[in-house]
C-alpha cells in the first residue's frame, strides 16, 4: 500500500501533532475498512471501495502550509494553505480539517465528484464523512490512552 501523506515543515505544535496524526490514520487499514462501509457519497460517481483504493494507493504526497494572514487556501492537488489563527488547538478537528483537504486534493486528480461539482452541496459528500470518520479514530483513541493511563 503506497498511500496518500501529509508533509509539514513548519514549527507550529498544533499542525504538526494534527499531521503525525492524520498520517497513522492514513497509514491504516482498518480507516480504509470504514471507508469500504459506506453505501455511497453525495455528489459521486465512484463507489466507496474505489474511493479508498484512490486514497490507498495513490502515493501522493501534499504538504502542508500555514499562512498568517489568508484563511484556508485550496492550492492544488499536491498542497494544503492553513491559517494559523484558524486551525483548531483540538487534535480531532485539526485532523478532521487535514484529511477533509486531503480528500479535496484527492479529488482534483480523480475528479470522483463529477456529479456535481458544488461539493458543498451534500452533506454526505465523501470530504465530510472520511473526515469525520478520522476525527472519531483520533477522538477514540484519545479515549483508550486515558483509560489505559488510569
Amino acid at each position: 500500500m503506497q498511500n496518500i501523506s501529509l508533509h509539514y515543515n513548519g514549527s507550529l505544535k498544533k499542525v504538526r501533532s494534527a499531521v503525525n496524526a492524520a498520517n497513522e490514520i492514513l497509514g491504516s487499514e482498518e480507516f480504509y475498512k470504514a471507508i469500504m462501509n459506506y453505501k455511497h457519497f453525495d455528489n459521486s460517481t465512484l463507489s466507496p471501495n474505489i474511493i479508498a483504493d484512490l486514497i490507498a494507493t495513490s502515493g501522493q504526497k501534499i504538504e502542508v502550509t500555514v499562512n498568517w494572514f489568508i484563511p484556508i487556501v485550496k492550492m492544488g492537488y499536491d498542497k494544503i494553505g492553513l491559517s494559523g489563527w484558524d486551525f483548531s488547538d483540538k487534535l480531532g478537528e485539526g485532523v478532521n480539517k487535514l484529511i477533509y483537504e486531503t480528500i479535496y486534493c484527492v479529488d482534483c486528480l480523480n475528479e470522483f465528484n463529477k456529479g456535481n461539482k458544488n461539493i458543498e452541496s451534500g452533506t454526505h459528500t465523501a470530504p465530510i464523512l472520511i473526515a469525520s470518520l478520522a476525527e472519531g479514530i483520533v477522538l477514540g483513541n484519545m479515549k483508550q490512552q486515558t483509560a489505559v493511563q488510569l
